[in-house]
């Protein structure tokens, strides 16, 4: 019979916890900086193979591509800090887009266009959040994943022909291309094109700093930061 000893554990040589610890830390801190070496590893390789990728008119054109997605990820950062997530944001966008594009059928005051559209956006993001919370819903995914497709329907049916609307007061299209207060950004010195005057990249910059701001200096930026770091990893 083999006599067995209990309460004892294979011995670990000296520093060998440490060694793991730090390794699992190196390996995490490479993961989170996984998307930034994807976008510089997609850039070098774009840069070799396509021809005049890195040229300054298509970057200016890239640039102002994503404008507005960088915008609206501005607001969704807010939502995955609070460990959740908005589905409807594409479709919200859409609806208001659409709703703006139909007042300025009605009146070309670009103040009533940019209000109908914000109000648009605002009431989409008021249910979302008085379902969920009022509703007591386990996730947000639940409520946005219906309210994307109650905007994506409306917007669909209120587009006249149920085709793409065009045209914008005058002032919201200089807003959108022309440049910022006057000025050229310094985008705009390196990258020049008929979309390279930036206001929308002043737009977004003061949009980060106001979510800076948010993050770091409310209540709710703060009860935001700290439930995201109860929820990561401990090493």
């Amino acid at each position: 019979m083999e006599a067995k000893v209990l309460g004892k554990s294979p011995s670990v040589p000296p520093g060998t916890e440490q060694e793991r610890a730090t390794g699992l830390s190196v390996a995490l801190k490479l993961l989170s900086a996984g998307p930034v070496v994807i976008l510089i590893a997609l850039l070098v390789i774009l840069t070799l193979t396509v021809p005049n990728f890195f040229s300054p008119r298509n970057i200016s054109n890239i640039l102002a591509q994503i404008a507005v997605i960088a915008v609206v990820a501005l607001g969704q950062h807010l939502v995955i800090l609070t460990r959740g997530i908005d589905l409807s944001v594409g479709a919200n966008l859409a609806l208001a887009t659409v709703l703006g594009a139909l007042m300025f059928r009605v009146t070309g005051n670009p103040f009533i266009v940019m209000g109908t559209m914000l109000l648009a956006g605002a009431v989409v993001g008021a249910v979302n959040g008085l379902v969920y919370v009022y509703g007591r819903l386990p996730h947000p995914f639940i409520i946005t994943l219906a309210t994307l497709s109650i905007a994506r329907g409306l917007a669909l049916e209120l587009s006249i022909g149920h085709t793409t609307m065009r045209g914008m007061p005058e002032m919201i299209t200089t807003l959108g291309e022309g440049p910022a207060s006057g000025f050229r950004t310094h985008f705009s010195w390196f990258f020049p094109s008929p979309r390279s005057s930036s206001s929308w990249l002043a737009t977004w910059y003061g949009g980060a700093g106001s979510m800076r701001w948010v993050a770091n200096q409310t209540l709710h930026g703060a009860w935001a930061s700290r439930s995201i770091r109860s929820s990561s990893p401990r090493i």
